[in-house]
């Protein structure tokens, strides 16, 4: 899901202080709260369901990133069983991002 997206540097609101074993689960990305490495993006299969989560996207701007965009929609074209860049062509459909 994160191939060619080395990074990505959103100002957003993150989540650290949560609870769980998190058995089972692929983290796909991390951000660094009060010192340590904290999940901001995984996955998790149960039986034949699959389950994205992706906390960054509270601030409407986040959304107008790319990179953020293209990581979304793989997400969500992974939990939906289709091909990882099903709907790529839709990054840059209404954003307001460049020159």
């Amino acid at each position: 899901m994160n191939e060619g997206i080395a990074s990505l540097g959103l100002v957003d609101e993150t989540y650290w202080q949560l609870t769980g074993a998190g058995v089972g689960v692929r983290v796909l990305a991390t951000t660094v709260e009060e010192g340590e490495a904290r999940p901001q993006a995984w996955v998790r299969e149960v039986g034949p369901g699959k389950v994205f989560v992706c906390i960054p996207g509270h601030f409407s701007w986040t959304f107008d990133d790319p990179a953020y965009r293209l990581f979304v929609l793989r997400g969500m074209a992974w939990a939906a069983g289709e091909p990882m860049d099903r709907w790529a062509e839709l990054v840059p459909v209404g954003a307001r991002w460049g020159p």
